[in-house]
């Protein structure tokens, strides 16, 4: 019964990602918490999925976002204990860019049952060729792994926008624009 929202602010010489929480039975709001923070202008395509079911009695949120001074798509969980109170989880990659690979502009799925993965998309730029794709990987916020990593498309120099997915449980649906 609660929705979670993420956003960035610049503050100084630094961007940071933000988390928050909102009662969808009376509207109250959960604290405010620091979900990431990096050089000012680095921190983007910042995303929010929700695991239904139990883990410490409560669900869970799943955020997500591409830091481009480390070259990485970050996710990290935001459970509830049996308190109901936020727990900031340790940070984990998604995907790793590398000589001949950029990824950019990362979406997670809005929900997924309970003990099911939710599945993140993000743009891929192969050096190769050079080629543009979308690929997918299910993240498992219940201990912070990434699974079956898959590419969905793969054109040689076309230009992939906006990748996006949603879905329940084990099905998906992937989108982007090219």
């Amino acid at each position: 019964s609660r929705w979670g929202i993420v956003w960035t602010e610049d503050v100084g010489t630094l961007t940071i990602g933000y988390y928050r929480s909102v009662s969808s039975v009376d509207g109250s709001l959960g604290p405010v918490i620091q979900v990431a923070t990096s050089s000012i202008g680095t921190l983007a395509s910042f995303d929010i999925g929700c695991e239904a079911g139990e883990y410490q009695q409560a669900f869970a949120f799943v955020t997500i976002w591409d830091d481009t001074n480390d070259n990485r798509i970050h996710a990290r969980r935001i459970g509830y204990d049996a308190a109901n109170t936020e727990t900031l989880e340790p940070r984990f990659t998604v995907f790793t860019d590398s000589l001949f690979n950029d990824y950019s502009a990362p979406a997670i799925a809005r929900a997924t049952g309970a003990n099911m993965p939710l599945m993140v998309v993000a743009k891929r730029l192969w050096g190769v060729g050079p080629s543009e794709g979308v690929t997918a990987a299910l993240v498992s916020a219940r201990n912070n792994t990434v699974q079956s990593v898959t590419t969905v498309h793969l054109e040689m120099g076309i230009n992939v926008r906006s990748p996006a997915v949603d879905g329940y449980d084990n099905q998906w649906v992937v989108s982007w624009t090219q």
